[in-house]
């Protein structure tokens, strides 16, 4: 149990690929994590994913920052749920750090929840949860590769919900969005087109194929 938890542990924090299955890491840490919406249904295997940002220092119990649509958390006590995907997992004094950068984002992170707000919610083909978690990591230099499965992670925010140019959330490439229809390019997602809310591309590191609403098909 031990090797299994450290193996998939460095492929999280390293590579921000999903692993599921992982218990709850010791604290303090930081995981981007996914749940799929279809899971219990067995629909569209891979799914849509809901993603949320959770952490927990030293002695304290765990925090969640996620865009449900009707509430808008930022920092309510949640558990670890050990069925979700985790896309990327900090630990030690990195995780004490991203966290410190979070908690000081959350500060001033719009929690509107009508279209003119930065974090408003439509939940297709957005801004939604995972416009919401996109755009929180990346005001908080916390690097993931969100997966396409993670519907809606790339709506614009800017000139609202009309034009998108920023760095993608790996901090290792760039994207633009107009609304319905982007591209980003970077060293870690590869290229990504996107249409709608999903995106579709070709990942390099690690290498696969990106499909909507099916996600990563290749190395994990």
């Amino acid at each position: 149990m031990v090797c299994r938890f450290a193996l998939v542990a460095v492929a999280a924090s390293i590579f921000g690929c999903a692993t599921t299955g992982l218990p709850e890491p010791e604290a303090p840490y930081l995981a981007v994590r996914g749940q799929r919406l279809l899971r219990d249904t067995g629909a569209l295997e891979g799914g849509i994913v809901h993603t949320y940002v959770i952490w927990k220092r030293r002695g304290e119990t765990a925090k969640i920052t996620e865009n449900r649509g009707d509430t808008n958390s930022r920092g309510g006590s949640t558990s670890w749920d050990q069925d979700d995907e985790t896309y990327r997992l900090l630990t030690g004094r990195d995780a004490v750090e991203a966290i410190g950068r979070l908690e000081r984002t959350l500060e001033t992170t719009p929690t509107g929840h009508d279209r003119q707000g930065v974090y408003g919610y439509v939940m297709w083909p957005g801004p939604n949860c995972n416009s919401y978690t996109a755009g929180v990591l990346r005001r908080a230099r916390i690097s993931v590769d969100l997966p396409p499965s993670a519907v809606g992670k790339d709506w614009p925010d800017a000139i609202p919900h009309l034009l998108g140019f920023h760095a993608s959330t790996t901090g290792l490439g760039l994207q633009l969005d107009v609304g319905i229809l982007g591209l980003q390019v970077g060293l870690v997602e590869g290229v990504e087109l996107h249409l709608l809310g999903s995106a579709l591309g070709v990942a390099l590191w690690p290498p696969a194929l990106k499909l909507p609403f099916i996600g990563r098909i290749g190395l994990q």
